[in-house]
């Protein structure tokens, strides 16, 4: 299957009757290849932005409820990823952002990057987690979010 052939799909569903993007709750993920060239994957600026504009035409809407980053990207400074997900935020693109398979020690440095720059920060985790897969995420990650988003203000 091609790239966004997914996305594709669902777009034609919500052209299909009035009312179906507004009943459903929109997630999608950035990260993946999404071409040939190096701004076509990962987490730059540039990629995120453009991965979300052809999102949003694939899915033939005008905002994503759910925007996450699929994995950490160790070669783009987390301010630079994060920067672009807030000014996706602010421009009415994407409601809230979130991450899926960040280690602990990942998703606090995008947290305190987040807190430090006044950015929108992860507001959600997809952990990989399974009874076969059980350890890195309960000994690492979900310590990290008991201290982020479980404390009490």
């Amino acid at each position: 299957m091609g790239e966004g052939i997914t996305e594709s799909i669902l777009g034609g569903w919500f052209s299909q009757g009035e009312g179906r993007r507004e009943r459903v709750v929109l997630a999608t993920k950035v990260f993946g290849r999404m071409g040939e060239w190096p701004n076509q994957r990962r987490l730059s600026a540039l990629h995120i932005r453009r991965a979300c504009d052809e999102s949003l035409r694939r899915l033939q809407t005008d905002h994503i409820d759910l925007y996450q980053a699929h994995w950490p990207d160790k070669d783009v400074a987390i301010e630079e990823t994060m920067r672009a997900f807030n000014d996706l935020v602010k421009q009415g693109k994407v409601r809230i952002v979130g991450c899926s398979n960040f280690s602990g020690d990942e998703l606090a440095e995008a947290l305190q990057a987040s807190k430090r720059h006044g950015l929108v920060e992860y507001t959600t985790l997809q952990p990989h987690w399974s009874l076969v897969e059980r350890q890195k995420f309960e000994l690492e990650t979900y310590p990290t979010v008991k201290i982020y988003w479980l404390a009490e203000p």
